[in-house]
């Protein structure tokens, strides 16, 4: 029968359990000298060697022949517990098991001595799913059980055990283990399954794998099979696992850098058209950003999330300001957000997310209006923005000029002076948009939506349909993807036209915010 790598490689020793050095120097130490506390609590996140080290434990206080405080494998006693068939040690799921009888039951056991081991072991994961009476039913136990009972309380969110509970257990924490032992670890797992895995491909599963050993090995078994018997490189690690390419995240924010919308939705329509996960390329966005913000303070290439180079993340990072790239990340989680929270419209919310990378105008956050101050004080630092920010001269009255020798008839046309500077044409961004009464009539079976939209103030932008509205109820109302689309419906009927809807604050005059525009174009 075919077994999963990740319980194929189970370590059996403390020695095996990889990242957790100042847990298992311990476990061995009180195994080695018989000083075996009465209650644990293991936590920390998944995959880390919770459960693991809790059934090592568990064969350690019961081996025959203990070796320095490690169990040997090969007594009655580790074979028994190593196979699943020791009636002495008990792995309890809190997930499904968290009633008050399943407790009891526990509770009710303790009284008879092993059947065939040393110590009675209670395996209890997930211990935080329990119920208020359960805990309640294992506190008096947990405190003073027989010596013959040794309990193993294993945990993800400690947050959540009481602090009674807390009190009562020797407590130990499993950190995340870092990437480069991961991928050490897969790397002896394909040496021992003969597979040829890239070392470059063991980083990138490493790093996906966010600290989780488990994890880690799950995603090297579904690269596998997509190898087809030859080397798993990372080209096949990011196809199989639907990552997008390191070169796609570095065209889409170069496309970012220069505000080049066009290209970025071009992009996305290339990874759109793969059938790949829209959450998944926002993670990577948001672990691209991550990296030039930690490169940027000087992190090193070891520490690096991303599916990029490490070279092409430090040369993204000197395009962007870190104000902007907080601006970034706060974009791309709210999208993710967004995805996870509503099941339509997934690639109008990235494609709108795009849009807001390129041009933070359209965003009224508070990451992007320090974004926009960030560009503008680096304009006026460099001196590009001073012509600029000048204000126009007042056009001088023309010096008298001899009268024309010509026919008086004969007039030359009007020569402009060189003084004025041309004017300044009016910014074609955005118009006002001039269906409003169609759109309001396509609407007719939504009056609060079209209320609100009444109240409004609409304008467009190439293919963007923008409301603008000084009431946040309005826009959290109007922003609402089914409203957003139903919106979007109602203007292609009226105009013939295909829009994108957008929703956000008042529209900004062109008296203040005109110097702004014309330093971010600058």
């Amino acid at each position: 029968m075919y077994k999963a790598l990740y319980r194929k490689y189970r370590p059996q020793t403390f020695s095996d359990v990889i990242g957790q050095d100042h847990v298992r120097t311990v476990l061995k130490r009180q195994c080695e000298t018989g000083r075996i506390s009465h209650a644990y609590l293991f936590c920390g996140t998944r995959g880390t060697g919770k459960t693991t080290s809790a059934k090592i434990l568990a064969k350690a206080v019961n081996c025959l022949d203990l070796q320095n405080g490690e169990p040997c494998g090969k007594c009655s006693a580790c074979l028994s517990i190593e196979n699943g068939t020791a009636t002495d040690v008990l792995e309890l799921d809190a997930a499904s098991n968290n009633k008050v009888d399943d407790i009891r039951s526990i509770c009710d056991e303790l009284i008879y001595p092993p059947a065939s081991l040393k110590r009675r072991v209670y395996i209890i994961d997930e211990v935080h799913m329990l119920t208020a009476s359960a805990y309640n039913a294992l506190l008096k136990t947990l405190e003073e059980p027989p010596e013959h009972v040794v309990f193993v309380l294993a945990t993800t969110e400690l947050n959540k055990i009481p602090p009674t509970i807390l009190s009562r257990c020797q407590r130990f924490e499993f950190r995340r283990v870092p990437a480069r032992d991961i991928a050490e670890r897969l790397m002896y797992v394909s040496r021992s399954e003969n597979l040829m895995l890239d070392f470059e491909a063991a980083m990138l599963i490493s790093r996906l794998a966010d600290g989780s050993v488990r994890d880690g090995l799950s995603l090297l078994e579904s690269c596998v099979e997509a190898a087809n018997g030859g080397v798993i490189d990372k080209g096949i690690v990011a196809s199989q696992l639907g990552l997008a390419e390191d070169r796609t995240m570095v065209k889409l924010f170069k496309a970012v850098a220069s505000r080049d919308i066009l290209a970025c939705l071009s992009l996305l329509d290339e990874y759109y058209a793969s059938a790949k996960s829209l959450t998944v390329l926002l993670d990577d966005m948001l672990a691209a950003v991550r990296d030039m913000l930690y490169v940027k303070q000087g992190g090193k290439a070891e520490g690096l999330m991303s599916n990029s180079d490490a070279a092409e993340i430090k040369e993204l990072a000197s395009s962007f300001e870190n104000d902007r790239l907080a601006y970034f990340a706060s974009v791309a989680e709210e999208a993710r957000n967004r995805l996870v929270g509503y099941a339509m419209n997934k690639r109008l919310i990235t494609e709108l997310a795009l849009v807001k990378l390129c041009d933070a105008r359209f965003s009224d956050s508070p990451q992007a209006l320090a974004a926009r101050v960030t560009a503008l004080e680096k304009a006026l630092a460099s001196g590009s923005a001073s012509q600029s920010v000048k204000p126009a001269p007042a056009p001088a009255p023309a010096p008298a000029k001899p009268a024309p020798q010509e026919t008086p008839h004969k007039k030359e046309p009007a020569e402009k002076s060189p003084e004025t500077p041309p004017a300044r044409a009016a910014e074609p961004e955005e118009k006002p948009f001039e269906f409003v009464s169609e759109l309001c009539e396509h609407l007719s079976n939504r009056s609060d939506i079209r209320k609100l939209i009444e109240s409004s103030e609409l304008g467009v932008q190439g293919g963007l349909l923008i409301i603008h509205s000084n009431n946040p109820f309005a826009q959290s109302i109007l922003s609402d993807v089914a409203n957003a689309e139903q919106i979007g419906a109602a203007a292609r009927a009226a105009t013939g036209r295909d829009y994108a809807v957008t929703v956000t604050g008042p529209r900004v005059r062109e008296s203040a915010p005109s110097l702004v525009n014309e330093l971010q174009e600058e």
